[in-house]
């Protein structure tokens, strides 16, 4: 993993080269090591400012000959980190959102955001409530119960809807796409051998930290949604296998199943 504390645009004093213990290895990742990684995770990022847009073919490669790759909402994902009509574009399970000026004039325009920052609870699909990527209880009305009771998240980033045979998880309960249906907040898709996921919102770190302060809540959701999305990208053997849930640890001889 690596993490940028600070960017091109903040203040520098000292020459780039002090700032960092190491530079971004761009290279040695998205050209010699990248078809060693079971999974790439772009979170809130933008490859621009980091020399990676000659190598967005190779991860886009990378993902059809069968590598993992999620895609994480943020300011600086998705249109907004400016990956519309790049090759790694075309490996997303969303069509990215292209604004009204994009389409007439080729120029930028405040009036047209490509992020909402409402408040909002994701919505379940009927194929939400049964895919291994948004399980957090076996039994449906448990797992139904369970996204209900999480905090409620806060901005997204704006997409054009699902690719065709891309799987919708959750959704926006009232913001749509360009041709009226509800905006995908979660989604899944095959890409040639491997597999992607879109999730358009970057707090869904509150299903962890904030559902914890709340009574009852271990705020475990967090980790095991993405424990369960990363297992579903690389295909992990053992979603394969049929799962048994007890309701009790221990039973007593002669007893029934609750």
């Amino acid at each position: 993993s690596f993490f940028i504390l600070r960017t091109f645009e903040d203040l520098d004093t000292v020459p780039q080269n002090e700032l960092s213990l190491i530079q971004f290895p761009t290279r040695e990742l998205f050209e010699e090591e990248l078809g060693s990684f079971d999974l790439v995770v772009l979170m809130n990022f933008e490859y621009g400012p980091y020399g990676i847009g000659p190598y967005l073919e190779n991860l886009r490669r990378y993902v059809y000959e069968g590598g993992a790759l999620a895609m994480v909402g943020g300011d600086q994902a998705f249109s907004s980190g400016n990956y519309f009509g790049t090759p790694l574009a075309e490996a997303l399970p969303v069509e990215l959102f292209v604004p009204g000026w994009m389409r007439q004039s080729g120029g930028a325009s405040a009036d047209d955001p490509l992020v909402s920052t409402e408040e909002f609870s994701p919505q379940l699909t009927e194929e939400g409530r049964h895919h291994p990527v948004t399980r957090l209880r076996f039994e449906d009305r448990e797992n139904q119960a369970r996204w209900q009771s999480l905090p409620k998240l806060e901005g997204v980033n704006l997409v054009g809807g699902a690719k065709a045979g891309a799987t919708v998880l959750l959704t926006h309960p009232f913001l749509k796409t360009q041709d009226s249906g509800p905006l995908p907040v979660l989604t899944v898709a095959g890409y040639g051998s491997g597999r992607s996921l879109a999730l358009i919102t970057d707090t869904s770190w509150r299903w962890g930290f904030w559902a914890a302060g709340k009574a009852g809540d271990d705020g475990r959701a967090y980790q095991q949604f993405w424990e369960n999305a990363m297992r579903w990208l690389i295909r992990d053997p053992e979603l394969e296998y049929l799962q048994v849930e007890s309701s009790r640890s221990v039973y007593a001889p002669g007893d029934a199943p609750d």
